[in-house]
This record gives C-alpha cells, sequence and structure tokens, in this order.
C-alpha cells in the first residue's frame, strides 16, 4: 500500500483484494493499522484512493465504519476517490454513499479537501 502527505491529507492507496489474508493485495490488517494511526495523530483527514482496489469484504467495510466515527471527534475525515466499478456496487448495496464521500478524481477529492478542512476547535 502507498501512503503520501498532501499538504493535511493522508492519501493512502492500497491495491488488489482486501481481504483479512489476500495473496492478491493488501490485506486489511495492514490498512487497519494505517488508518488507526491517522485517527489517533488527529492531525489530516484521510483519502482512500480504491484505483487499484477490486474487492473489500465486510470486515474492510466495518474498518472504515469505525475508523470513521474514530476521526470525527477530531474533527476529520475519511473519504474515497476513484472507486472502481466492482467496489462502487458494494458502496451502493450496503449504502455507503450515505455516510462516505466519494469522489470521481484525486485532484477533485483533495480539492473538496482542502476547501472543507475545519480549523480545530
Amino acid at each position: 500500500m502507498r501512503q503520501e502527505q498532501v499538504g493535511e491529507v493522508t492519501i493512502l492507496s492500497p491495491h488488489g483484494s482486501l481481504l483479512s489474508d489476500s495473496p492478491t493485495g493488501d490485506d486489511l490488517h495492514h490498512l487497519a493499522n494505517a488508518l488507526e494511526l491517522i485517527a489517533t495523530e488527529g492531525r489530516s483527514d484521510c483519502l482512500i484512493d480504491l484505483s487499484q482496489v477490486d474487492l473489500i469484504s465486510s470486515i474492510g467495510i466495518a474498518i472504515f465504519l469505525s475508523t470513521s466515527r474514530k476521526m470525527e471527534v477530531n474533527n476529520q475525515t475519511l473519504s474515497f476517490c476513484n472507486v472502481t466499478n466492482r467496489v462502487a456496487s458494494i458502496f451502493v448495496i450496503m449504502r455507503l454513499s450515505l455516510v462516505f464521500t466519494v469522489y470521481e478524481t484525486r485532484d477533485e477529492a483533495i480539492t473538496a479537501l482542502f476547501s472543507a478542512r475545519k480549523p480545530p476547535p
């Protein structure tokens, strides 16, 4: 998984299948650890680029939901971009677009997150 910092946005770019132990991509343990660190530090929003992800398990969805709740306490957001068609169908079925903001492109996401960043209380 690639991780980069763009201003106050941490971008995670996992690949393959996000399953508990996936031989075809990043495992969820690695992604969960990265998300936990971002949420605990409380300094940046997080954007997950799903352009290289072909499948997410229900455990992965639970990790996203749990992390999002932790981040909200620190005035952070968890967003997604470049969602593949297969993953987009999972988001639609599970109604995740009601919970998360999903951007078409990385540039669109970064622009929106920069303009929406609120100063800490």
